[in-house]
């Protein structure tokens, strides 16, 4: 149980330490924070609808939770289409996603961007079915 705490703990100041631009050609203002990919990932699922709320990427579970999301660096965003392309495979704002990461607190994270507010934001990692 300690050595998870500390993996989940170190894996936050990685996150928090690891923070970079946007994607090359893309601008600063995009609706979701983006960081770096650490070694370690972890492994919670994350399904539902992707939706733009408040101006920021996020996903609605079943109308009873809106998760927001922050997406590795490597993603590319479409803001006239509104779609996001993680790992290869497009979404656009309105399809089921399913991911793969982990939720923390925003209040631990040290990553500024104006999408990182209420209480916790899903790291996405992975694409999963």
């Amino acid at each position: 149980m300690r050595s998870a705490m500390l993996a989940t703990a170190a894996w936050g100041l990685l996150v928090g330490c690891a923070v970079s631009p946007p994607p090359a050609g893309q601008t600063a203002d995009l609706p979701f924070p983006t960081f770096q990919r650490a070694d370690f990932a972890p492994e919670a699922r994350l399904a539902g609808t992707l939706v733009i709320e408040d101006g920021c990427l996020a996903v609605d579970v079943e109308n009873v939770i809106t998760a927001a999301v922050a997406l590795p660096e490597t993603v590319t965003w479409d803001p006239d289409a509104e779609t996001v392309t993680v790992d290869g495979a497009p979404f656009t704002v309105g399809d089921q996603v399913a991911f793969g990461g982990g939720s923390y607190e925003v209040s631990s994270i040290d990553l500024e961007h104006r999408c990182m507010r209420g209480d916790e934001v899903f790291f996405v990692h992975t694409v999963t079915d």
